[in-house]
């Protein structure tokens, strides 16, 4: 981005299986702007730890918001555009 582009922050929020990642994804295909979700963290964070009953998925959802909430305060920091 260069120093006369405005940073822009889309944030998408909704209930469950809204179509919240379809939209980011179809903005994406749009702007070019990097996108971000939980789901995905989540997924990953599963993979790597596993998990075996709700509190601990608890735990990973919350961790995925974490890594989310950190990945967001780096990009805003650098003025960069992204979906959340």
């Amino acid at each position: 981005m260069n120093k006369n582009d405005k940073q822009k922050i889309i944030l998408i929020g909704g209930m469950l299986a809204t179509g919240k990642t379809t939209l980011a994804k179809s903005l994406y295909e749009k702007l070019k702007f990097p996108y971000f979700y939980k789901d995905i963290l989540k997924e990953k964070l599963g993979e790597a730890i596993g998990f075996s009953n709700r509190e601990e998925n608890l735990k990973l959802s919350k961790g995925a918001f974490l890594m989310l909430y950190s990945i967001s305060e780096q990009l805003v920091a650098n003025h960069s555009s992204f979906i959340l």
